[in-house]
């Protein structure tokens, strides 16, 4: 998947423009974390940019786009460092490891 995805295997750069490209609210200001929910990387009162199914939030000042997702019993995370060519998928049949935590673990020792 990493692959079809950095080479436009999967969908043509024009359909790939609104997942980068982040939104903004009906007010025109940036999307934050919601209350309560716990940011995978720094304050959760901090700007989040969201893009068409993706966040755009770079780790260690490299360009990141992110995807998790849970249920009872399942964790998952995907990681895609565009500039790295570095995709990382986590899938966990476990809900007691922090597959969101564990991608840019993985990252860091690339």
């Amino acid at each position: 998947m990493g692959r079809g995805l950095r080479e436009n295997e999967l969908l043509s750069p024009a359909w790939m423009k609104p997942a980068l490209t982040p939104v903004r609210l009906a007010d025109g200001s940036a999307t934050r974390w919601p209350p309560g929910r716990r940011a995978a990387t720094t304050s959760r009162r901090r700007a989040v940019s969201y893009g068409f199914g993706w966040l755009l939030d770079p780790w260690h000042g490299r360009p990141r786009m992110w995807h998790h997702g849970d249920t009872t019993g399942f964790r998952t995370v995907i990681d895609r460092f565009i500039d790295d060519g570095l995709t990382i998928v986590v899938l966990c049949n476990r809900d007691d490891i922090d597959a969101v935590a564990l991608a840019p673990e993985v990252a860091g020792r690339t």
